[in-house]
């Protein structure tokens, strides 16, 4: 059997309508007015696409878009961190996602915000929610809602060596580092009663 372009267009409709959302949001997380872009670069199978293509213009409001493939950008980028772009060529990674941890009640607490520019890092310290706590589970969510059921769960780990005192008084500061590479490492420091800081033991 064979189908037309019309009824494939027909078909994709629903799917390539809904690359608009995320375009609009990216244009406003990184405060850019559509009016300012002269050029838009497609990469990927589906932006080959006529209805696609079509789409994507008339929501900059007849942009011309052209296309260019993952590999030159991925090429760039190792370039980039090999030190080996010269002049003023500056390509920026970004995080897609807000990174952050579970609180009391099933909250998000987010870390680094989504659209971060990478590599980041970000430190916020949590209190024990119980008394005679010794060590805290937390885990670890990307996602922009702020309950972290709505959200994707990364990694669970669990942070010992804390002493036991009331809740609220032991204190520990997570550190989140994300690398050029994407790689997140996850650090935490017990702040004693006597002042002193105390890196403690992560598990998971």
């Amino acid at each position: 059997m064979r189908y037309s372009v019309w009824a494939s267009d027909r078909l994709a409709e629903g799917l390539l309508r809904a690359v608009v959302e995320p375009a609009d949001q990216a244009l406003r997380d990184a405060e850019i007015d559509k009016n300012t872009i002269d050029t838009v670069l497609l990469t990927g199978g589906a932006t080959r696409t006529p209805k696609f293509v079509k789409l994507i213009s008339d929501f900059l409001d007849g942009k011309a878009c052209e296309h260019a493939a993952v590999a030159e950008g991925a090429a760039l980028h190792a370039a980039q961190l090999a030190g080996d772009i010269d002049g003023d060529d500056v390509l920026l990674d970004a995080t897609p996602h807000s990174l952050g941890i579970e609180t009391a009640g099933g909250v998000m607490s987010k870390l680094i915000p989504r659209g971060s520019t990478i590599p980041a890092k970000k430190s916020e310290t949590f209190s024990t929610t119980a008394d005679n706590q010794t060590s805290i589970e937390f885990t670890v969510y990307a996602g922009e809602r702020s309950r972290c059921a709505d959200n994707t769960l990364v990694w669970a780990a669990r942070v010992s060596g804390l002493k036991p005192a009331p809740r609220g008084v032991s204190h520990v500061e997570v550190c989140f580092g994300l690398d050029a590479s994407g790689i997140l490492a996850i650090t935490a420091v017990y702040n004693a009663d006597d002042g002193r800081k105390n890196p403690i033991t992560i598990t998971y």
